[in-house]
């Protein structure tokens, strides 16, 4: 009996996407040299066609496809499901713009999971966010009450709930204070 084989793993995307070829010269957008898991590298494909959207027949000369590092190897990401990213161009004006926004869509989808479709063979991007590790549970902290002593707060100022603190000190009431009156001070 077979064993089914088994799936890869949800790679969490790290926000950093790339371009390949000119483009990536051209834009900025140069592979780096140390990939980490969830990085993304974009690559066009020069493979006219023609797709309906909103009811009309779009053509399109070429498209954008994309790969993420799965920590040993690039693997296929689905962009047009739940990535939401409109990938394909007509001529190199609307590719160089295309490119543009094909990564900073997918700059968005950072901390996102991407699970693997096998129907599709390729990842697809989940809108739940990765969740936080668990925080390790602390011992809890028992509140640390100040000590007041006489010399450093003086009796006038000690609310009254801790004036029983001192029963040897006495109570004195604070002073008031003097009035500002601009009319008693002198001119001169």
């Amino acid at each position: 009996m077979k064993k089914a084989p088994k799936l890869p793993e949800p790679i969490v995307l790290s926000g950093r996407v790339y371009l390949d070829g000119f483009l990536a010269e051209e834009a900025g957008f140069a592979l780096a040299l140390r990939l980490i898991v969830g990085d993304i590298k974009l690559h066009k494909v020069n493979k006219g066609g023609s797709r309906e959207r909103f009811g009309q027949t779009y053509k399109y000369e070429g498209f954008f496809a994309a790969g993420i590092w799965d920590g040993k190897r690039w693997r296929r990401l689905l962009l047009r499901r739940k990535a939401a990213v409109d990938a394909t161009f007509v001529g190199l004006v609307e590719m160089r713009s295309k490119a543009r926004a094909c990564v900073l869509q997918l700059r968005t989808l950072a901390a996102k999971k991407a699970v693997w479709v096998a129907d599709d063979s390729g990842f697809e991007v989940t809108w739940q966010d990765n969740p936080a590790p668990q925080a390790q549970p602390q011992p809890p902290v028992q509140a640390v009450k100040p000590v007041v002593t006489a010399e450093t707060v003086p009796v006038g100022q000690l609310p009254a709930s801790q004036l029983d603190l001192f029963p040897d000190l006495p109570a004195t009431p604070a002073k008031s204070r003097r009035a500002r009156n601009g009319a008693s001070k002198k001119k001169g």
